[in-house]
């Protein structure tokens, strides 16, 4: 029915209100989290940004750019993972 306008009830706005809260609850990490979790994924990441660029660097044209890129992409990780978690 094009032209129909939405309505919403108190009730309705409430309840989405309340669902937005405990997903935001449940999503909300603490920065020792968001640390330890970086930490733990990084060398695999770096591993697979490594292979990627390896992969993309080869390919003509935009190849170039996309390694480029990655390459930025992984010197941004390691300079986190060497503040944040020790790494070399």
């Amino acid at each position: 029915m094009a032209g129909t306008p939405l309505a919403f009830s108190k009730a309705d706005i409430q309840q989405l209100a309340d669902q937005i809260s405990q997903a935001h609850a449940r999503a909300t990490l603490a920065p020792s989290d968001v640390r330890d979790t970086f930490c733990r994924i990084w060398p695999n990441l770096d591993a697979g940004l490594k292979a990627l660029e390896a992969i993309v660097g080869a390919i003509p044209g935009w190849g170039a750019i996309a390694k480029g890129a990655i390459a930025i992409v992984s010197a941004v990780g390691e300079a986190v993972n060497k503040a944040l978690c020790g790494g070399h």
